[in-house]
């Protein structure tokens, strides 16, 4: 999630944390990543009059790296559940099979 904020850069973890656990409490949505950009700093469209935020365009300049991004809040923990658990080094990915045939460029 990208968000925009006037409030000074102490409160932004706050902010963050309010908006994580609202989401899982009313909507059960776990987000991954929210971040917090400057107050008009998002790129914007017009549609039917008015000028909106441009989700399209927010997320390509996120991917670039062209954000003026404040703050970042990850939860990797609460919301990645099917990561196997375990060393498995005769056929996972990490097993000698694998390993040499990324080491030969076949997938």
């Amino acid at each position: 999630m990208i968000s925009e904020s006037a409030l000074p850069i102490e409160k932004l973890t706050a902010l963050a944390d309010v908006i994580y656990d609202t989401l899982v409490k009313y909507h059960g949505i776990r987000l991954y990543t929210i971040l917090i950009c400057a107050q008009g700093s998002l790129p914007r469209t017009w549609k039917n009059g008015k000028k909106l935020i441009n989700s399209i365009t927010c997320k390509k300049n996120f991917e670039y790296g062209c954000l003026q991004v404040l703050h970042v809040k990850t939860c990797a923990l609460e919301t990645v559940f099917n990561i196997p658990v375990g060393e498995d080094t005769v056929a996972g990915i990490w097993g000698p099979s694998k390993l040499w045939s990324i080491v030969r460029g076949e997938q």
